[in-house]
């Protein structure tokens, strides 16, 4: 090679090396004016914006999250949120981020409640997502939070004035109506009391009339405040309009009731100071109860409403309960109970059945016994009147006896009649079954009907075996020794421990029919609902839908591995000739299957 092409080799390599220094050095100088616009990026944005690693430490914040935290952004990096937060708070963001990293699915839009390092309490609106490098490998956490406090704030004073009187901050008549409402429907399921007080201010207008309405306006919140320092957490007190308030007490017996009364009386009555006048305050009391005086809401508002105006008509400044129907339903359960002693005498008392079905099969499996009764004058007596009055005046006894004796006798003639075998369910009362004799007496029942013991089902409820746990399984054991089956009826009603649940000997589980009525509409239904099936399965229990009167009800307990199910859509209870009619016909399989 000569000098000239040397020189020429020489220029063109420095020439290469210049072009590949500018090259970096314009690389390196693109990417720090990246990275400064990235910077800028982050520090303008006003929501919460920052990067994690695998193992949760901070890797990148904005002045946004280091503001909350107290400190500058760079004092963040490297740091985990168990430095800033208190452990639970900490251990709920890492349980969340780490699920989001195994799942590689993101968390959009989740509103949380937090309590920031300085102290703050705020609402944010937080979206996760995993972050991946160029490979697609999850590497670590994106996050961005935007304060929504202000918001929730708003939504929540106008959730707040849609249900409160704006005076007196007392729920108003909307709110009145739905708490009423959800504790008539515990009460039903409890058997408790519901008690509803119509409060009127006496000769409130004189106030207005002589020093306005801002006097009045005052003597209403003093009123209101004073009331809601007489009652119990649980209770209500609602201003239904004017000088006209509504208290509500949840499962309150009568001298409970009794002494809200007097206590509200008392209060009221105490002085009241506005602008330098001096008021004394009367008022005039109405009290109505469930189930006594009305079985809803409506009903015993206006009771109660009418006892207050007949308080206000005896002289104002007192209390008036409402006493119509009481004592019409004193006379009637006296004349009720005296008939149903005559009717035992008179066996005037006969049975209805009600047919289970197998869900999948529509085959009969099991055959309820009710009691009825056709009173010699009154008639047709409805079971939820009579059957209160013999638990609470011992004839319960006597008219199980007599129910368990009948109902073994017809299922034993159904299976000599040649019909398939089917069980025969009764109900027993708690009376009946601390009874110390009442083992003997079903023992006695089988033997005289000739009933083989594992065609008898006895139906208890949730409340009757917790009374005394370890006694109601040794008697179900005793009668279980023999053949007998039991299940637990109105499940879900009560209250179970689940420990000692799967301790008693039973069969299967009866799914009250008040959790059956809204399915599937109902959210609520359909969580208990779900809940016991699966809790039926985990325990080897079949379980028992009764109330089943709707195609979609069915169709819902049929998706869900019902086994069976009773109700008006299958059968009316019938007498015993009907229903061996029908289980000749077989003809109720065609319906059950039908979708």
């Amino acid at each position: 090679m000569g000098q000239a092409e040397a020189a020429l080799e020489r220029l063109g390599s420095a020439n290469r090396g210049l072009q590949a220094e500018i090259m970096e050095r314009q690389s390196q100088e693109d990417w720090q004016a990246e990275r400064a616009l990235f910077r800028a990026m982050i520090e303008q944005v006003q929501d919460y914006l920052y990067v994690k690693d695998l193992q949760g430490r901070f890797v990148i914040v904005n002045p946004a999250v280091a503001a909350d935290f107290g400190c500058e952004p760079d004092d963040v990096v490297g740091r985990t949120d168990f430095d800033f937060h208190p452990k639970e708070l900490a251990v709920q963001f890492h349980r969340d981020e780490q699920k989001i990293i195994d799942s590689e699915e993101p968390m959009i839009a989740r509103e949380e409640f937090v309590i920031t390092p300085n102290g703050n309490k705020k609402w944010v609106s937080t979206s996760k997502q995993p972050l991946r490098d160029n490979s697609g490998r999850v590497i670590g956490i994106v996050g961005i939070a935007r304060d929504i406090t202000d918001r929730k704030k708003a939504e929540e004073q106008v959730h707040f004035m849609a249900h409160h009187d704006v005076l007196s901050g007392l729920p108003n008549r909307v709110r009145l109506m739905d708490r009423l409402t959800k504790a008539l429907h515990r009460a039903q399921r409890r058997g408790s009391r519901v008690v509803v007080i119509f409060v009127d201010l006496d000769n409130f207008k004189d106030v207005n009339d002589s020093l306005g309405h801002h006097a009045g306006d005052v003597v209403l919140r003093t009123v209101a405040k004073r009331m809601v320092g007489c009652i119990r957490a649980t209770d209500t007190v609602a201003r239904f309009g004017g000088d006209e308030f509504v208290i509500l007490l949840d499962d309150a017996a009568k001298k409970v009731t009794a002494a809200v009364v007097e206590k509200i009386r008392t209060r009221i009555s105490e002085p009241i100071i506005v602008d330098d006048h001096t008021f004394h305050i009367t008022c005039s009391m109405g009290v109505a109860s469930y189930p006594a005086d009305g079985t809803n809401a409506e009903v015993l508002l206006s009771n109660a409403d009418a006892a207050m105006y007949r308080a206000k008509a005896n002289g104002r400044d007192r209390v008036q309960t409402y006493a119509i129907e009481m004592t019409l339903a004193a006379e009637e359960k006296q004349r009720l109970q005296e008939g149903m002693r005559a009717a035992l005498e008179r066996n005037e008392f006969t049975l209805q059945f009600q047919p289970q079905f197998d869900i999948e099969t529509g085959q009969v499996l099991a055959v309820e016994a009710l009691a009825r009764w056709n009173h010699a004058d009154l008639g047709p007596i409805n079971p939820s009147k009579f059957i209160p009055i013999a638990e609470e005046s011992g004839l319960i006894v006597r008219l199980g006896d007599w129910v368990l004796r009948e109902a073994c006798r017809q299922c034993k003639a159904w299976h000599d009649s040649g019909l398939p075998p089917v069980r025969i369910c009764v109900n027993v009362s708690a009376r009946q079954f601390r009874e110390t004799k009442w083992v003997g007496r079903v023992r006695k029942a089988l033997l005289e009907t000739g009933l083989e013991p594992q065609y008898l089902e006895l139906e208890l409820t949730e409340s009757m075996l917790m009374h005394d746990v370890p006694q109601a399984v040794a008697t179900m054991r005793k009668l279980q020794a023999i053949g007998v089956q039991f299940a637990i009826d109105d499940f879900g009603t009560g209250y179970s421990s689940l420990s000692a649940l799967k301790t008693f000997p039973v069969a299967r589980l009866k799914l009250d029919g008040s959790f059956v009525r809204n399915l599937p509409q109902d959210d609520d239904d359909m969580g208990i609902a779900t809940a016991v099936l699966s809790l039926g399965r985990r325990l080897k229990m079949d379980v028992v839908a009764e109330g089943v009167e709707t195609a979609d009800q069915l169709g819902f307990l049929r998706d869900h591995k019902c086994e069976a199910a009773q109700g008006f859509l299958f059968s009316p209870p019938l007498d015993a000739c009907a229903l061996e009619d029908m289980m000749r016909a077989g003809n109720r399989q065609g319906k059950l299957t039908e979708r």
